[in-house]
């Protein structure tokens, strides 16, 4: 890499899996409460994806 600001394709995927991983790990410790609707589901996207 020659740039330190600039990740591969490659790079930018394991580093985002990383972070998915930890975020779905937190989702297990403290869940979404709530109704399992729409709202409910865009909640657990927003918390893994954001």
């Amino acid at each position: 890499m020659s740039d330190k600001l600039t990740l591969t394709p490659q790079e930018r995927y394991a580093l985002e899996a990383e972070q998915m991983a930890f975020r779905i790990i937190d989702l297990r410790a403290s869940p979404v409460r709530g109704d399992f609707d729409a709202a409910h589901l865009k909640e657990i996207n927003r918390r893994i994806f954001q």
